[in-house]
């Protein structure tokens, strides 16, 4: 599903971003960043995510989306067997990658460099920046930069499955 997001990481007193346009969701990008980082520390995410790779067409851990979407390929078409942040060339495509343990990127993009987070808050439905803390986690619901429904930051130690637990006791709605 086409769900607008921004992977972003602070930089020289400012942030820096890159655009992630399909499961930007925090289903989706978001237990993958947690993934990401839990497996590769939080330096590494940072430097493919943001700073070595153009703009996300989506950000997935494994191939087994891809093969789903893509009936015609196989692994071994895909050629993931290099190093974790590997590019290899989409079969296919004149402009998209996949990066090797991250997703699918395309090489058009450009760094997206802000003074302050308020700057991109109307570009994207969810935001996550790549804090030292934790995932910081933002989620839009309006179409003004200040209609954000929530911002929150879960630690790195937080595991993928247990994000909408999660968020049900951080806005008080949890049951039990």
């Amino acid at each position: 599903m086409e769900t607008r997001a921004m992977v972003m990481s602070p930089k020289n007193g400012g942030i820096m971003g890159r655009y992630i346009c399909y499961d930007g969701y925090l289903e989706g990008a978001g237990t993958t960043l947690l993934e990401i980082v839990t497996r590769d520390g939080l330096d590494m995410a940072r430097e493919i995510l943001v700073m070595k790779t153009p703009s996300w067409l989506c950000l997935k851990t494994g191939p087994e989306w891809l093969l789903r979407i893509h009936e015609d390929l196989s692994l071994s078409t895909l050629m993931l067997d290099g190093n974790i942040g590997d590019m290899v060339k989409f079969p296919g495509s004149k402009n998209s990658y996949l990066v090797n343990g991250y997703g699918k990127s395309a090489i058009w993009g450009e760094l997206i460099v802000y003074s302050n987070m308020k700057e991109y808050m109307d570009v994207c439905e969810w935001i996550y920046v790549l804090e030292d803390g934790g995932l910081q986690t933002e989620h839009k619901i309006g179409a003004e930069a200040d209609d954000f429904s929530w911002l929150l930051t879960f630690p790195w130690s937080t595991r993928p499955s247990d994000l909408a637990d999660l968020i049900e006791v951080e806005m008080g709605l949890a049951t039990s």
